[in-house]
């Protein structure tokens, strides 16, 4: 039925209109927090918690301060390091020593970068405590994974298969060390030969305590930087050691006659490689592996 007809219905009533839910009819009628830490704050007799006093202002300056703290003590370090050295250098320059009355920051213990964790690895298998303590040119040779020291009459030589480390120590404007490491790497170096003068060109210079990074060579690609290191410039020869991984050799087999038997099934009989094991009466079968061939001969 889509419409209700009223008409001729004297004693008809129509339901009350239903009353819309009001605010606070629900939960909220009660006017009590039935939440579970409401309710074991009144269980245990405990005074409510002070409402925070948020400030958002001030929460943005605390959360700038601590993202630009650890980059301003780095820069005020920077900053402390090259008012040092330019005191220093001042100083040098006139004849002066350092008196005591200099700046009480110059009399501070370490420095901003001293004073970051290094690892404590043991270096004294690959290089020797006099290792860049005087002014000079150290040369060495990655052989089986190691550095191996070069002889003064080889500088300059480099072997094409091979790679090298190379430090350069000399004395700055402070009178400190100063030290330039290089490796250089040649063409026909292998890929063990060419990861282990990278990585111990990093432990040379964290066995130094260098600041200086470690910078890379490639033959007939050099910088006029490491090739003004050598007096007699710089030369290539063919060749180079071995390489530290083991080698897989191709295996060998030899050729081989076999006499064919015709028995309940064929079968092979080996025998000499010869003219003289050919018999008229067999078959036989001649296998060469190197250049994989196999006869079958028969009279």
């Amino acid at each position: 039925m889509e419409e209700l007809d009223v008409r001729n219905n004297p004693e008809l009533e129509m339901p009350p209109k239903p009353v819309p839910d009001e605010l606070g009819s629900g939960p909220e009628f009660y006017n009590v927090d039935f939440t579970l830490q409401t309710q074991l704050r009144m269980a245990t007799g405990a005074p409510p918690p002070p409402l925070p006093n948020k400030d958002s202002y001030a929460r943005k300056l605390r959360m700038r301060g601590r993202r630009y703290q650890s980059q301003s003590e780095e820069l005020k370090g920077m900053v402390e390091d090259a008012e040092e050295k330019k005191v220093t250098g001042r100083n040098k320059k006139l004849g002066k020593r350092q008196s005591i009355d200099e700046p009480e920051k110059l009399l501070k213990g370490r420095k901003w970068n001293e004073s970051l964790v290094k690892p404590n690895l043991n270096y004294h298998d690959f290089f020797n405590d006099d290792t860049g303590q005087e002014p000079g040119l150290i040369v060495w040779q990655i052989e089986n994974f190691l550095p191996v020291s070069v002889d003064e009459l080889f500088y300059g030589k480099f072997y094409e298969a091979d790679c090298y480390i190379v430090l350069k120590t000399s004395f700055d404007d402070t009178d400190q060390l100063f030290w330039q490491i290089f490796y250089w790497i040649g063409k026909e170096a292998s890929l063990d030969k060419k990861a282990c003068s990278a990585i111990h060109a990093v432990n040379l210079r964290n066995f130094l305590g260098a600041e200086t990074r470690t910078v890379r060579e490639e033959q007939e690609d050099e910088s006029e930087e490491f090739s003004e290191l050598f007096e007699n410039g710089l030369s290539y020869v063919e060749g180079g050691t071995a390489s530290g991984f083991y080698t897989v050799e191709d295996p060998i087999y030899p050729t081989r006659l076999f006499r064919i038997l015709k028995q309940s099934k064929v079968q092979l009989e080996p025998v000499d490689v010869s003219t003289s094991s050919l018999d008229p009466t067999f078959s036989f079968v001649l296998r060469c592996w190197t250049q994989n061939l196999h006869l079958v001969w028969r009279e």
